[in-house]
């Protein structure tokens, strides 16, 4: 009888020693981790191949929501969705159609969209003329049914030091392709919403003469000088003398430090052009000796002749005429 329970105490024993190296086992199982990329690649060609072998948008909007997800992976199907658009050889409206089918499913997707946006026009300079007009054909449609927000636009300056060759081609399909699902009416409504103001500011700067003219003549050469009503009346009031600091947004004053001085850049103003003291506008720069001064988006003296020190005094005054 003791020789029976020796034994029986000694295969109870086997037995959680058993059972603890199990649960060493799965517990090293869980915390491995894959460290390659290869879920992620694996994941990447999921989405690809459901979207390629789908007949329709809605359909594949359907397979891909059935994909199970990690948290933190949602990113990957609008990336696919854009990377696949843009390398078609021509631009197809499926991806469009789909990419906006995401945007109003969930505000993740939304929001993810709108970063790549800002992502691919930094790098825009990298892709290929094919690509970058799938890309921009891509978000015009996601605006025009306010798939994304149209803040989006505000990582965009219109201006040609701002610009390269490939984001004017960029902006270029961007608002042709807004023109032709909108109509050129309700995209001049939709740019000059109030609330939407501040974001387009880069693409219709009013800082300089140069920079306006710039944008109006962009617009007009790519065949949408409508949009530009506003800011075409803007220039001609600049010109005309009836602008003033408080119209040109972000307009500040500069003075050369003495008559003499070799100051240049648009608008100047003799000594006895038509200067008013107004109520507060905005801080401007003038130098206490300045006998003619020029605007700029700038609020130091630049291209200045005299070497001794720039001494300023801030005013508040509103242009009443330019010369």
């Amino acid at each position: 009888e003791g020789g029976e329970g020796g034994a029986a105490a000694s295969g109870s024993g086997e037995e959680e020693s058993d059972d603890e190296e199990e649960q060493q086992r799965q517990q090293q199982q869980q915390d491995i981790e894959d460290e390659t990329g290869t879920n992620l690649v694996n994941l990447r060609r999921t989405i690809y191949l459901t979207i390629m072998s789908s007949l329709d948008f809605e359909e594949a909007g359907h397979k891909l929501m059935k994909i199970q997800l990690a948290p933190g992976q949602e990113p990957e199907i609008p990336i696919m969705i854009i990377e696949c658009c843009s390398q078609e050889k021509t631009f197809v409206r499926y991806y469009a159609l789909l990419g906006a089918r995401f945007c109003m499913l969930r505000r993740e997707f939304q929001a993810t969209f709108e970063d790549c946006f800002a992502k691919q026009y930094a790098i825009i300079h990298r892709l290929e003329t094919n690509k970058l007009r799938n890309v921009a054909k891509l978000f015009a449609h996601l605006l025009s049914v306010d798939g994304i927000s149209w803040g989006v636009l505000g990582c965009i300056r219109l201006t040609e030091e701002d610009t390269t060759s490939s984001s004017r081609i960029f902006i270029k399909y961007l608002f042709q392709e807004l023109s032709e699902y909108m109509g050129l009416v309700k995209l001049n409504q939709r740019l000059a919403e109030p609330s939407l103001q501040q974001y387009f500011t880069g693409i219709f700067p009013a800082d300089s003469m140069a920079n306006m003219r710039f944008s109006i003549n962009f617009f007009t050469s790519i065949g949408l000088g409508g949009i530009t009503d506003r800011q075409r009346e803007l220039y001609k009031q600049v010109r005309c003398g009836k602008g003033s600091a408080a119209t040109l947004l972000s307009v500040r004053l500069l003075a050369c430090l003495r008559a003499d001085c070799a100051a240049v850049g648009p608008g100047v103003l003799r000594s006895g052009a038509s200067v008013s003291r107004q109520q507060l506008l905005r801080p401007v720069f003038i130098c206490v000796d300045g006998a003619c001064c020029c605007w700029s988006q700038s609020p130091y003296v630049v291209d200045c002749s005299y070497a001794g020190p720039c001494l300023t005094r801030r005013f508040d005054v509103e242009f009443a005429s330019f010369v």
